[in-house]
C-alpha cells in the first residue's frame, strides 16, 4: 500500500499551504460537529473549552495536545455514531494497532479565500490488524502504511510543533475507508474517494493512544473532559493491551 506523496510540514511549501488557511482563520467561532441528541463540539477556545496541556493532572502531555487538536478538528456531524464497542468494532472497515510515522497537511477545503481549512494526513504503520467489518478492510496488512485523513483543523488548537509531536505515539484506531458506504448510517458511496485509498477515523470514539501504556481515550477521557460517560470514558485508562484483546474479542 503506497501514501500519496504530499509536501511535509517541514518544508517551505508545507508550511505555506497551511499557514494561509490558518491566517484566514484566526479569530472565528467554529462548531465542529454535532452529536446525535443535537448538542455541539464547538471549537476549543470558543467556549472556554481548552485543550488540556496537562495530562492526570502533573505530566506536560504536548503529544496528547496534538492527538486532541486532531481529533476535534473536523468529524462534521459526526458522520457515525456508536452505543456500543462490539458496534463499532464489527462496524468499522477495519481496526489496527500502528505506529505514527509521519504528519503531512493534506487539503485545503473551502469555497472562499476567508473561509480555508485544512486537512491533515497522519501516516500510520500497522503493527497488529485487529478486526476487519468490511471486505473494504480486508486488504490492510501488518507492515502497510496507512494514511488516515483528520480534519479540517482550526488555527487555535493545531500548530506545527503539537502535531508533529505526535509522530512515534502507537494508537488502536478504528477506520473508515474514505468514500465507502455505510448503510447503517446513510453513508453512500463515493467511487472516487474510495479509490484515493485513505482513511478516516469512524468518528471521534475510534481513537485511543498509548500513554505510558495506559489507554488515553483523547476526546472521551474523564480525566480531560469531566462529565464524560459512555463506553470510550471506560476504556479511558485501562491497560492498552487490554484494550486491544477487548476489542478483538468483541468483533470475534
Amino acid at each position: 500500500m503506497q501514501v500519496t506523496a504530499l509536501p511535509s510540514w517541514r518544508t517551505a511549501a508545507g508550511m505555506t499551504l497551511l499557514l494561509a488557511s490558518f491566517v484566514a482563520l484566526l479569530g472565528t467561532v467554529v462548531v465542529l460537529g454535532t452529536r446525535p441528541d443535537g448538542s455541539s463540539e464547538r471549537a476549543p477556545g470558543s467556549d472556554g473549552r481548552a485543550i488540556p496541556a496537562e495530562r492526570n493532572g502533573s505530566v506536560a502531555d504536548p503529544a496528547g495536545a496534538g492527538w486532541r487538536a486532531l481529533a476535534l478538528g473536523g468529524q462534521a456531524d459526526w458522520p457515525e455514531y456508536y452505543t456500543s464497542l462490539r458496534q463499532m468494532a464489527r462496524t468499522a472497515t477495519a481496526t489496527i494497532v500502528g505506529e505514527v510515522e509521519e504528519v503531512q497537511p493534506g487539503r485545503i477545503v473551502g469555497e472562499a479565500p476567508d473561509d480555508l481549512w485544512s486537512t491533515v494526513v497522519v501516516s500510520v504503520r500497522v503493527t497488529r490488524v485487529v478486526a476487519v467489518g468490511t471486505t473494504a478492510g480486508a486488504g490492510i496488512e501488518v507492515g502497510d502504511v496507512v494514511p488516515v485523513e483528520f480534519g479540517p483543523v482550526e488555527p487555535e488548537t493545531a500548530s506545527e510543533s503539537a502535531l508533529t509531536s505526535i509522530v512515534g505515539d502507537v494508537a488502536l484506531l478504528f477506520l473508515r475507508r474514505k468514500g465507502e458506504a455505510v448503510a447503517e448510517f446513510g453513508i453512500s458511496e463515493v467511487p472516487e474517494e474510495q479509490a484515493r485509498g485513505w482513511y478516516r477515523l469512524v468518528s471521534p470514539q475510534g481513537l485511543y493512544v498509548d500513554d505510558a501504556g495506559r489507554a488515553d481515550a483523547v476526546h472521551f477521557s474523564p480525566v480531560d473532559w469531566p462529565g464524560e460517560s459512555g463506553f470510550p470514558a471506560e476504556l479511558d485508562g485501562r491497560a492498552f493491551l487490554e484494550v486491544v484483546e477487548e476489542v478483538a474479542r468483541v468483533a470475534a
